[in-house]
């Protein structure tokens, strides 16, 4: 899961990568002829992901 922690944009994807594509592709399509700055919106907006993968570790529950 990826949001921007200054626009209302959240997205997901099956990996990093596809996550934060989706994220920029999301900021873009949200802020599409938005001037930035009239906005009170920063050029490079802080981002936030949280990425989760799965153990693959055997042995290692008991």
């Amino acid at each position: 899961m990826a949001e921007c922690l200054e626009v209302a944009v959240v997205t997901q994807g099956r990996s990093l990568d596809e996550t934060l594509t989706n994220l920029r592709s999301a900021l873009t399509l949200h802020l599409d002829d938005e001037e930035l700055a009239r906005a009170g919106l920063s050029p490079a907006p802080r981002l936030v992901v949280n990425y989760e993968t799965v153990a693959f570790a055997s042995g290692c529950l008991a």
